[in-house]
């Protein structure tokens, strides 16, 4: 079973899956379903089960306007599909970038918009994006970082747009859905002198650390360029930097980040878990 996907109509296997009945249009035609998004909802901390929220449309098209809503539960082993349905929101790339948080899948906008679907609730909301993310222009994005903290506590939001790759701001949303804020502006022109690919934009993040077990909170990025990884504290503009030195005749250029070539590149922190998923 596929416990998450980001190619849109990529069916899931499986006993009862959401594609193993066909859809009933209004016409009374019966169709294969058109899977649009499929999300895991996991959290160790707080249960051993998960569930798997699948989005398809109610006709069978790619391109309908109104979705069925299908979810998997470890625990009972089956699929359940709602009465409910989800409106599509077509600036929001529902196979692309969407994450479980705050006891809902979030799915991601190109201008910073938020479809989400809480699923102890069972209903769904959309959150506009910040008026001035519509002045920039998306066709000079350079890559994306779209991420809760560790803590599970926060959400957060960083676009890098060409030419000032090293000037942008860390967005966070609101607990409450109130929508993004602006957390941080930050700049990283100081850290060209030390690290010179900065200049041409050769760096990604990889992570937003926030560490709140201190007096006051404080933030770090974890950046990489090549050959370096580095940590850079948002509240006192200073870094520490760690040398990448591949082991002797060990080929690990697939190993290394490079927003340059793989924009879409994922990479994601190690979490220690006893949680075990089956």
């Amino acid at each position: 079973m596929i416990l998450s996907t980001n190619h849109e109509n990529q069916n899931p296997s499986g006993s009862a899956s959401p594609t193993s009945t066909l859809v009933t249009t209004a016409t009374g035609e019966q169709v294969e379903p058109y899977i649009i998004s499929i999300a895991l909802a996991f959290d160790a901390s707080k249960s051993p089960h998960y569930k798997v929220v699948c989005l398809r449309t109610i006709d069978g098209s790619k391109n309908c306007t109104i979705f069925h809503v299908v979810i998997y539960s470890s625990e009972t082993q089956s699929w359940r599909l709602l009465d409910s349905f989800i409106e599509r929101v077509f600036s929001i790339p529902y196979h692309e970038r969407m994450l479980y948080w705050n006891g809902a899948i979030n799915w991601l906008g190109m201008y910073g918009e938020v479809a989400y679907f809480h699923i102890d609730e069972e209903r769904d909301d959309f959150i506009d994006n910040p008026p001035h993310l519509y002045e920039k222009d998306i066709c000079k994005r350079k890559s994306r970082y779209f991420r809760e903290s560790c803590d599970g506590h926060h959400l957060h939001l960083i676009d890098l747009f060409y030419p000032c790759l090293t000037k942008f701001e860390v967005l966070e949303m609101g607990r409450d859905y109130s929508g993004w804020f602006v957390k941080y502006h930050v700049d990283l022109d100081p850290l060209c002198a030390s690290f010179l690919l900065f200049v041409y934009g050769q760096f990604v993040v990889l992570f937003l650390h926030r560490d709140e077990n201190e007096e006051e909170e404080s933030s770090s990025l974890l950046l990489h360029t090549p050959g370096k990884l580095i940590s850079y504290n948002l509240e006192s503009k200073t870094f520490k930097s760690v040398e990448l030195t591949p082991k002797a005749g060990v080929d690990d250029s697939l190993l290394r980040v490079d927003a340059a070539y793989y924009p879409k590149a994922s990479n994601y922190p190690y979490m220690e878990t006893l949680a075990c998923v089956i």
